[in-house]
């Protein structure tokens, strides 16, 4: 019992210089706040972004594929793990929603 909790307090412990990881896991147990998501959400796209600059895609490709995800999430004021399909279908075929024609 004994190694159990100084293995606990050992993982709690912060080396200088590095950076504290927080798994989502971590976070859900912890009841993460809504202005918490909205970080994690805005880091995870930066990080999207980032990565397929540097493969070379477009900016104007990076926003093409990034703006949908942002309008739907402020319209419905949440993250995107908090999205129901239903509102998804909503936003993007919903009444008022004009079909895409694949000419």
């Amino acid at each position: 019992m004994e190694a159990d909790e100084g293995s606990a307090s050992a993982a709690a412990v912060v080396e200088p210089g590095l950076a504290d990881v927080v798994t989502l896991g971590r976070r859900r147990a912890a009841r993460v706040s809504a202005s918490d998501e909205e970080s994690v959400f805005a880091d995870t796209l930066t990080e999207y972004q980032w990565a397929r600059d540097v493969a070379g895609l477009a900016p104007s490709t990076l926003d093409q594929l990034v703006k949908p995800v942002i309008e739907v999430c402020r319209h419905y004021g949440v993250t995107p793990w908090r999205l129901t399909s239903r509102q998804v279908d909503l936003y993007f075929a919903g009444p008022g929603k004009r079909g895409r024609c694949r000419g």
